[in-house]
């Protein structure tokens, strides 16, 4: 699967479809696949995997996160350490953003991201966050429209 991926999102790498993986890649998926709770998992409503944001994903020359489930955005980092670096924590903020934007287009129907969480697949850990607690509807609807602004600007000076 991860040889697909760089294919389908570049174009780059068909030469490497149908070669062998690597024993050690193996074994360490395996591992942590056995480290998944099934629990975090679970869906009420709606689960998507790689879902694009529409206008949001165009607006950045394309951008898709990992996972969302009902109400939650996850970002899946498959890391050495158990951290949330700024880039990790701006990442899914940008994905909120996106998808305050375009909504989200596998999907039919809007929804509202109420959690942010970055799963540590290497920790079998789910770090979750209320949007809520980070900053007012309000002040996120200025944001939003903010980062909109300011893209569609840089956009048009670099152009």
């Amino acid at each position: 699967m991860a040889y697909i991926d760089p294919v389908l999102r570049s174009g780059r790498g068909v030469e490497c479809i149908g070669t062998d993986a690597d024993k050690l890649d193996i074994e360490d998926i395996e591992k942590q696949f056995f480290l998944i709770d099934d629990k975090l998992f679970k869906s009420k409503n709606r689960c998507l995997l790689n879902p694009i944001f529409g206008k949001g994903s165009q607006l950045v020359g394309g951008a898709d996160a990992d996972l969302i489930i009902d109400d939650k955005l996850i970002d899946v980092k498959t890391t050495k350490k158990l951290e949330l670096p700024l880039s990790d924590f701006c990442q899914i903020i940008g994905y909120l953003l996106l998808h305050r934007i375009g909504g989200t287009s596998s999907c039919s129907g809007e929804f509202k991201i109420e959690q942010l969480g970055i799963y540590y697949s290497r920790y079998g850990y789910l770090f979750l966050f209320n949007v809520k607690d980070l900053i007012s509807e309000n002040s996120l609807n200025e944001f939003t429209k903010w980062f909109e602004n300011y893209v569609r600007k840089e956009k048009r000076e670099t152009i």
